[in-house]
């Protein structure tokens, strides 16, 4: 499993830029005690015999947990009463208390009457659970069967079903819910969503649109999901998925067409966004969308040549950060900025090189987490960038089978990471600079793994 490490601080100078609550139960209330009458003693029938118990209500059972909340139990019937019991008998016990955001529980039933004596009363109602806010949609995928899941603060809920695919797959999220945008067989692309109680809907494509490559998607803060995606023609195009459809068709980045070797990557910033590609020319382009895209992109320098691997992107309230694996050596370098103005030059990531895809994100404190996959020993690791300076961290020594995915914190952490350590999913989450144990999610012969949170 992973290992916390200490994080190693590389500071780097900034020139100008830059994937229940169970229900309480409570105690069964005993019925009162019968009265007596006469002076004989209890027990038997005969003069001054004494009363019996008046049978006590039987308490309700919690309402199951989860996310949408157990109902509350019914209290079960009193026992027979005395035949001279006066006492009231013993009330109800409570209802179920509701799980986490769901309705309140039941009351108990009244207790049956005890002979002369009164039945009890009726449980209270358990209270409603607290309403979840945010969550984690995870997607794994093997050749034939796409494993999806919701954490929804309660713990992973995850399925399995078979789908063919041909390679990775862009998960994205908001306030509205999160998409999964898949290359299936075919190189057709097929999308399911799920909303934030956790219903999935079943694949389905996405018109007739076709891509070479893994997609790319991000969500805008009205909660419109923007898709990017490589075409047959090496062409980039995009499109939008808002209110349960897919917008009309398929829309060209940029006029003339940007075009390029390598799968796109996308980030937004608020409204709009940004992509960042390996041109032909084997250099690092990024391209901005306001409204309409840039007509073309701004290619950032012969410092910035990239190896075989796509650079990823993440959007800061201020800038834009992109980071690309560099041609000569694979290490990661990274810079900063915003088309229309300046970009800083080349800075390396520090660690060590990587030899597959790597995974961004931003914190919603404006630091930006890197994780990727060493090309020395497969053991991954993950960098923090706090203004200008990089802290870098070993998270797990266990060899990769694949790239990881990365998506901001929920329940007070940082940011949230999902990796394959062997046949399994692995989720581990960063609080300051502590990368927690990592948890089995799923388990499969997987070979792509995203992620993406929901906050709403």
């Amino acid at each position: 499993m992973g290992t916390r490490s200490a994080w190693v601080v590389v500071a780097l100078g900034l020139v100008s830029w830059g994937c229940a609550a169970s229900g309480d139960i409570e105690d069964d209330q005993n019925a009162g005690q019968g009265g007596t009458t006469g002076g004989g003693t209890g027990g038997q029938s005969g003069v001054g015999g004494s009363g019996g118990q008046a049978g006590a209500g039987q308490g309700g059972s919690a309402g199951a947990a989860g996310a949408g909340g157990g109902t509350g139990g019914t209290a079960g019937a009193a026992a027979a009463g005395g035949t001279s019991g006066s006492a009231a008998g013993g009330a109800g016990a409570s209802g179920g208390a509701a799980g986490s955001g769901g309705a309140s529980g039941s009351g108990g039933a009244a207790g049956g009457s005890g002979g002369s004596a009164a039945g009890g009363t009726s449980g209270t109602a358990g209270s409603g659970g607290t309403a979840p806010t945010e969550g984690l949609v995870v997607t794994g995928l093997t050749g034939s069967i796409a494993i999806r899941g919701v954490n929804l603060g309660a713990g992973w809920v995850t399925e399995s079903l078979a789908q063919e695919t041909e390679s990775g797959c862009a998960v994205t999220a908001g306030r509205l819910g999160g998409l999964v945008v898949m290359r299936a067989t075919g190189n057709k692309l097929r999308y399911m969503t799920v909303d934030t109680a956790g219903n999935w809907t079943s694949p389905a494509d996405v018109g007739s649109g076709t891509t070479r490559a893994t997609p790319a998607a991000t969500t805008t803060a009205n909660g419109t999901h923007r898709l990017v995606f490589h075409g047959d023609d090496f062409k980039y195009y995009s499109a939008d998925y808002s209110g349960g459809a897919w917008a009309g068709s398929f829309t060209n980045v940029g006029s003339p067409q940007a075009y390029g070797p390598l799968p796109v990557s996308i980030a937004a910033r608020d409204a709009a966004y940004a992509i960042a590609y390996k041109g032909d020319n084997t250099r690092l382009i990024t391209q901005a969308f306001s409204g309409v895209w840039d007509p073309s992109g701004t290619d950032q320098g012969a410092g910035t040549t990239l190896a075989d691997y796509p650079p990823a992107i993440a959007g800061r309230s201020a800038d834009y950060v992109v980071v690309f694996a560099r041609s000569s050596d694979r290490t990661l370098q990274w810079i900063s900025g915003v088309n229309g103005g300046t970009w800083s030059a080349p800075q390396a990531v520090g660690g060590p090189a990587t030899d597959r895809s790597f995974a961004i994100t931003a914190t919603d404190s404006g630091d930006i987490v890197l994780a990727w996959v060493s090309a020395l020993d497969q053991s991954l690791y993950a960098g923090r960038l706090t203004g200008s300076s990089w802290s870098v961290a070993q998270v797990d020594s266990f060899g990769q089978q694949g790239s990881p995915a990365l998506a901001p914190g929920i329940d007070g952490h940082d940011a949230e990471l999902v990796f394959l350590r062997g046949s399994a999913i692995e989720h581990t989450s960063l609080t300051g600079t502590t990368w927690s144990a990592p948890m089995q999610i799923a388990s499969g012969a997987l070979s792509f793994v995203g992620l993406a949170r929901m906050k709403w």
